[in-house]
């Protein structure tokens, strides 16, 4: 349902990861941001990294 389109994955911004799988991805990968509020449960904490430069199809991998 939620594709990329025609869209090449130059520049994406990944929400709920853990960061390790990111570099073998991208060319760069920044942590940009941190979500969470004193009143959310732990596990609705989560990383914001903004990533550029995929390093394989997006076409070729979004189904996996």
């Amino acid at each position: 349902m939620w594709g990329p389109g025609k869209y090449d994955g130059s520049t994406m911004i990944i929400l709920r990861s853990g960061g390790r799988d990111e570099p073998k991805l991208f060319q760069s990968v920044e942590a940009v941001g941190r979500v969470e509020h004193p009143y959310s449960r732990r596990d609705e904490y989560f990383d914001i990294y903004l990533c550029r430069g995929l390093n394989v199809n997006l076409q070729d991998v979004w189904p996996g």
